[in-house]
């Protein structure tokens, strides 16, 4: 079961990563059987994303050339990320071998959905974004992760909004509003069959107050009404109580690999 959940959750974070990207002029997204390659063209390791490697042992050191020498000829970071189920199973080493060293790492969780609880909160209001202006506030509480506010992310949805807002994509979007200011954000991916959690955020303001929790049920009640049972996510180490608490258990680690300085 939990390979199955695994295999979904790959699936789900490339289409997460490249939907938007491989719709967008200057971008460059590479889906093959071996390997995923996502440049957004834009200068973040955010959006410039290599992952769901399947690669051999012979053909590795081809492929991890191949991305290297391409982010190094347009001059842009990237993020290598490693989950269960990638290959070979000593890739994690073999990338920092390579000059890619763990910069940082997650867990791979999931949950049913009908196992998630989280109150309501008197004040808040959730909805699903449907408008450029909406989602520049979603995009607006993901940028504030940062500090100062990176902005390659207003830049990113800014670009994509007529993509990610289009009644195909499968990325939703979702905004709380807390006494009528944005408090709360989060996107649901909805492919291979589960829910792909990304980018829960919470204002400084509104924290410690239920809102992510508050915002992540509902997105996700969302979701379940669209026939999907069961949720999935990649947690940090500051997120990873909430989702506990909420129901969600983890599955494998997350690891995002960076290209040393050159």
């Amino acid at each position: 079961m939990q390979n199955e959940i695994a295999a979904a959750a790959a699936h789900n974070f490339v289409v997460h990563a490249s939907w938007a990207s491989r719709r967008i002029s200057g971008a460059l997204v590479d889906v093959g059987e071996e390997l995923t390659l996502i440049d957004s063209g834009l200068d973040t390791d955010t959006f410039n994303i290599v992952c769901r490697a399947r690669l051999s042992p012979a053909s590795f050191g081809p492929a991890a050339n191949r991305v290297i020498e391409h982010f190094v000829w347009v001059s842009r970071p990237f993020s290598w990320w490693v989950s269960p189920g990638d290959t070979p199973s000593n890739l994690g080493a073999r990338l920092e071998a390579c000059g890619l060293p763990p910069a940082e790492e997650e867990l791979a969780m999931s949950a049913r959905l009908d196992a998630i609880r989280a109150p309501g909160i008197p004040g808040l209001e959730i909805e699903r974004v449907q408008t450029p202006e909406a989602l520049a506030d979603f995009a607006l509480i993901n940028a504030e992760n940062w500090v100062p506010p990176h902005p390659a992310v207003a830049a990113y949805y800014r670009r994509a909004s007529p993509i990610l807002l289009d009644e195909d994509s499968p990325q939703r979007f979702y905004l709380s509003r807390l006494e009528g200011a944005p408090a709360g954000a989060v996107e649901i991916t909805l492919a291979a069959g589960v829910a792909g959690i990304f980018n829960l955020s919470t204002r400084a303001h509104a924290r410690r107050r239920g809102v992510g929790a508050a915002t992540l049920k509902a997105a996700l009640a969302d979701a379940g009404a669209q026939g999907v049972t069961t949720a999935v996510l990649q947690a940090s180490v500051a997120g990873q109580s909430l989702y506990r608490r909420l129901g969600f258990e983890e599955f494998g680690v997350i690891t995002e690999h960076r290209l040393e300085d050159r």
